[in-house]
């Protein structure tokens, strides 16, 4: 009878990947040998969901165990070799990736031989853009100074030597304890830091470096409907790594927007907002007034006996969602107090104040 391994790790079929990884995580160190000496019963355990995760966390494995109860699919012969998963499981996976117990940069203790990829810094610009570009969309061009690869010397730093330490592998082999015992490993070589090579005279355009500064000019396509601090990454066009003659990757570049102000609209998602101050008197009696928009100045009409905090709407007056849906402008309505009145104004207003239209009711 096939073992149930959704069971084993207390999960479902509907279980996401990274909650089958959290779920055997938990189990392994729960289990594991190291923490259970002698326990011949925690071992077997280990052992059990050992097995129960590596069918689980591989889709082509969950999949035949999905479908034929092995995961070996229609082959029903072959069983679960503990060094075989041993041999492809990081350990880094158990321990949530970020922390690695046994150290080292790219340090596998299961025997994978790699070095570390180096990589560049990230670099970060500010672009602003209008409400208008958010509206339609636009491509921005700027220009900004990274690191790249120096041409004069290869990106080696100068002419070199195979480093005497690690004869140019760029990686030494030494031992060190584990949880699961003593382990060989490879970790960067000390002396060259995991360069392979060792600098005899420095490259005079790079110092050293094998990178060098560049201005470069670049174009982003930015979509409408954006908002006020997203950021859009730029595969491999951040810097270049120190010394990357053997190999390495660029970093990003990142691009975070501002949206600036406009003087008198404000943005409410895909809707302008605008406060209209009208006297009273074209409030009571009505009359065309002019508003700014977007694209210039607006006529609207605004009927007798508007309240205040009445809104319209100009239809089509507003920004653009990346699907494309137009937003409005809203209009809110404000009475236009004065501060300061002519005496005939005030004369006026005082005799308007006796009518019974004028009355607090």
């Amino acid at each position: 009878m096939a073992k149930d391994y959704y069971n084993i790790l207390g999960v479902d079929k509907n279980t996401s990947k990274e909650d089958i990884k959290k779920a055997y995580r938990k189990l392994a160190m729960e289990h594991h040998p190291d923490k259970n000496e002698g326990n011949t019963e925690s071992e077997a355990k280990f052992k059990e969901i050992s097995e129960a995760y590596s069918v689980l966390s591989d889709d082509q494995k969950k999949s035949n165990y999905d479908q034929f109860g092995s995961a070996e699919g229609g082959n029903f012969n072959s069983g679960f070799d503990m060094n075989d998963f041993m041999r492809n499981f990081n350990m880094g996976d158990m321990f949530g990736g970020g922390f690695n117990p046994f150290g080292g940069g790219g340090f596998n203790p299961f025997g994978h031989q790699h070095q570390q990829v180096r990589r560049g810094e990230d670099l970060m610009i500010k672009l602003n853009i209008s409400l208008v570009d958010v509206r339609d969309g636009i491509e921005k061009s700027f220009n900004y100074n990274r690191k790249i690869k120096c041409n004069d010397c290869g990106g080696y730093g100068g002419e070199h030597n195979p480093c005497p330490q690690c004869n140019g592998a760029g990686v030494i082999r030494q031992a060190v304890q584990t949880i699961l015992g003593n382990m060989v490993t490879q970790v960067n070589c000390p002396t060259c830091s995991g360069h392979g090579f060792a600098i005899t005279k420095q490259c005079k355009t790079c110092v050293g470096t094998g990178v060098k500064d560049e201005a470069t000019e670049m174009k982003i396509q930015i979509p409408k409907g954006v908002n006020d601090n997203d950021k859009f990454r730029l595969q491999g066009k951040g810097n270049c790594p120190f010394r990357p003659a053997k190999g390495g990757m660029y970093g990003d570049l990142i691009v975070d927007l501002t949206v600036e102000s406009h003087p008198v609209l404000k943005r409410n998602g895909i809707h302008l907002m605008y406060d209209l101050n009208l006297p009273l008197t074209t409030l009571i009696l009505g009359h065309k007034v002019e508003i700014p928009t977007l694209d210039g100045s607006a006529k609207i009409m605004i009927k007798p006996h508007t309240k205040v905090g009445d809104m319209l709407r100009l239809q089509g007056k507003g920004l653009s969602d990346q699907r494309g849906t137009k937003g409005d402008q809203l209009i809110t309505i404000q009475v236009d107090i004065p501060k300061h009145l002519t005496k005939e104004e005030k004369e006026l207003i005082e005799q308007l104040s006796t009518m019974p239209n004028f009355q607090i009711k």
